[in-house]
């Protein structure tokens, strides 16, 4: 699909747009609309912008959205992918691959000058059934490889796998002359021993750049998009990569719970933790449940809940402490939650703030993982009915750890995180009643 540019309606969109950081900013003139509300009704879906290496003065700007997150990319020796990414001493990536063929040998990324000249890459050498990194003039071979996936991080000198650092390199200081390829290394302008592998996801640090890829495809062409720049990156050599399989059917519009059904979100709250969520409570009587919560022990003990109860109060808990929060509850309502670490705010489905709270601040964990569609009782699922979920972050300090979405596979129902790209199912019994496709 080869590059991407903005369309500018004039020289002041231009120069806005070259101030920008992010391809997803609103950069448009104040006095036109028709950006911002496209880029509002988008902002919370996966989209490039398209532009021309031509000014086209209109007031246009196209949209690509790419059709379906995949698991993996598999480059069948033909396929690359150039990054645009300039490495040098300092630099780090973290690739999640699996070789597929080790009679062959393949390069899984890379730029350099020359072999062990400004060199950071790493190849597959057949006839060393090893994998050999190299990093400025030095090298370092793996012991015997296989078929197996695994993510590794090459980060400045440290060699890092899911056990730690295994290997450090010598100080070195170097600048790679041209960028990294995926799939294959950048030897000074041409590829070498383009490889036969799967890339699962990829994370790039660079001198001046940074990425976050993961596969996709738009119909049956396959992608790398970058969470960071929303552009996507794709092959730069012949054929076609082999796509694997669509991470999920459809997005939908929420899951809702039948008093079994709850997610396990694998994350300890703290004192540091805010979360936002939009939910509504379906039920034919109001009464008192859970929406979310960890709770190790007693009431108020390290918690970390919302307990919304039928005399019209909500209990927002925070370690050992908890505030009311005085409304009148309606069923068949939607509602959104914003939690910052210790204050609470409730929204209506205008995005009114109906009451905010906030708790006495306090230090704590909770020790056991958040639950939404309940609580977890110190690992024991307390799921709620009659709950339909939206939409669900949650945040550690200033870092979004969570950006989970309902979304389905056939007629199965989980949440999807769009920062860890991964699936998270129901954690109870029985299956979420889904809603419509979005």
């Amino acid at each position: 699909m080869g590059d991407y540019i903005h369309l500018f309606a004039d020289e002041t969109e231009r120069t806005q747009y070259e101030r920008s950081t992010q391809y997803n900013e609103p950069y448009a003139s104040a006095t036109d609309d028709t950006f911002d509300a496209e880029y509002n009704k988008r902002q919370d879906k996966q989209y490039a912008v398209k532009y021309t290496d031509t000014e086209i003065n209109v007031r246009d700007f196209a949209f690509i959205e790419y059709d379906a997150e995949v698991e993996y990319l598999e480059s069948t020796g033909t396929q690359w992918i150039d990054t645009g990414v300039i490495m040098n001493q300092s630099s780090s990536i973290e690739i999640d691959f699996q070789m597929t063929d080790l009679a062959s040998t393949s390069s899984i990324f890379g730029g350099r000058a020359g072999y062990k000249s400004k060199d950071f890459s790493w190849m597959y050498i057949s006839s060393e059934t090893k994998i050999r990194r190299n990093y400025g003039t030095l090298e370092k071979y793996s012991g015997t490889y296989d078929t197996v996936r695994r993510t590794y991080t090459h980060n400045g000198r440290n060699l890092i796998n899911s056990g730690g650092t295994f290997d450090t390199f010598n100080s070195q200081t170097f600048e790679c002359p041209v960028t990294t390829y995926l799939f294959s290394i950048n030897n000074n302008g041409a590829t070498i021993n383009t490889g036969k592998l799967r890339i699962y996801g990829c994370k790039i640090i660079g001198k001046d750049k940074t990425m976050d890829l993961i596969p996709v495809r738009v119909g049956n062409t396959g992608y790398m998009y970058d969470k960071v720049s929303c552009q996507l990156l794709g092959n730069s050599g012949s054929g076609n990569f082999v796509l694997g399989p669509d991470k999920y059917d459809a997005q939908i519009e929420y899951l809702q719970s039948t008093n079994r059904q709850c997610i396990d979100t694998g994350l300890i709250p703290n004192q540091n933790t805010s979360i936002e969520i939009q939910y509504m409570d379906v039920r034919s009587s109001i009464s008192n449940y859970f929406l979310y919560g960890a709770r190790p022990g007693n009431a108020n003990d390290r918690e970390f809940s919302c307990m919304p109860y039928n005399n019209g109060r909500s209990d927002f808990r925070f370690g050992n402490k908890n505030a009311g929060t005085a409304y009148t509850y309606a069923l068949n309502t939607k509602y959104k939650i914003i939690s910052v670490k210790n204050k609470f705010t409730l929204y209506n489905s205008s995005n009114s703030v109906i009451h905010t709270n906030t708790v006495t601040n306090n230090t704590f964990s909770s020790s056991c993982n958040l639950f939404l569609f309940g609580t977890n009782y110190n690992g024991t699922p307390g799921p709620t009915g009659g709950l339909r979920i939206y939409m669900f972050k949650f945040t550690n300090n200033s870092t979004l750890v969570r950006d989970m979405i309902p979304v389905r596979i056939g007629n199965v129902g989980y949440m999807y995180d769009r920062i860890s790209c991964k699936l998270f199912a129901n954690a109870g019994n029985g299956q979420f009643i889904l809603g419509p496709d979005v």
